[in-house]
């Protein structure tokens, strides 16, 4: 097993701005830029004149594994991982996230990256070498948070098998089942409104076919409690018998895994 490269010397500040990525004129390692062109070759020429695996580089301050989760480069980040890299490190960024009442998108770790571009091969990678499934990131999001209103069915699972929090609480003590069924109840509003224009910080987009339901019951198998109440004294189960039956078709079926779920606990 290799050792972690990141008390190796320091690479020689030949820093540049890649294509001002991303629009900011901070200062990007040449050991991002070879994440950025996914060149394998160039990152073990790199370490292997001692780059320092964990060298920060643009305004979010990215170390190369997070640059390489964010870019969603799996080839990189997965040499990165196997040459020691932080798979706990997070970026330092204080800008909005993605996603209804995600708060500041600060210290997301390479997990949040892949989460959220849907990437379940590198989140399975991270996951596989010790990344914090139940990382509290802005807003008091955990990645379940993201995978809930990505609604990937996969990633969702993938997170559960990894003892991901089913029950946990942002800073509004939502759970990802306030997240689910919110999102729910925005796809019935623009539904009955024709012309509304989509905020894609509320609902990213339509729900494929059965994976509202599908999520849904992943996470009350893992211990979602649908009579949680966030700070505003509002559970999934209020949520849901807010929505008439006849505006989603799936509501019955929700709010009959709801009951039983009840029942159980």
């Amino acid at each position: 097993m290799n050792a972690p490269r990141s008390n190796r010397v320091f690479l020689p500040a030949v820093l540049f701005m890649a294509a001002h990525v991303g629009g900011c004129s901070c200062d990007y390692a040449p050991l991002h830029e070879a994440v950025r062109t996914n060149d394998l070759q160039e990152i073990e020429r790199l370490l292997d004149k001692g780059g320092d695996i964990e060298i920060r580089g643009g305004e979010e301050r990215y170390t190369p594994l997070v640059w390489a989760a964010h870019l969603s480069r799996t080839e990189a980040a997965d040499l990165l991982i196997r040459q020691g890299a932080d798979v706990t490190a997070t970026d330092r960024s204080r800008h909005s996230g993605v996603g209804y009442g995600a708060g500041p998108r600060r210290r997301w770790t390479a997990l949040e990256y892949a989460v959220s571009q849907n990437n379940n091969a590198l989140a399975g990678i991270l996951l596989k070498h010790g990344a914090d499934v139940n990382h509290r990131a802005g807003g008091g999001w955990t990645p379940l948070f993201n995978a809930v209103y990505n609604r990937n069915v996969g990633m969702v699972r993938l997170l559960l098998e990894h003892g991901a929090d089913a029950a946990a609480r942002d800073e509004n003590h939502n759970t990802p089942l306030h997240r689910l069924i919110g999102m729910t109840l925005h796809e019935v509003y623009y539904a009955s409104a024709p012309g509304q224009r989509r905020d894609p910080q509320l609902v990213p987009g339509p729900t494929p076919a059965g994976a509202r339901v599908e999520i849904a019951l992943l996470l009350l198998e893992a211990g979602a409690d649908p009579h949680a109440e966030d700070l505003r004294g509002e559970s999934p189960w209020d949520m849901i018998n807010s929505i008439p039956a006849q505006e989603m078709a799936d509501t019955a079926l929700l709010k009959s895994l709801f009951e039983k779920s009840a029942k159980r606990n």
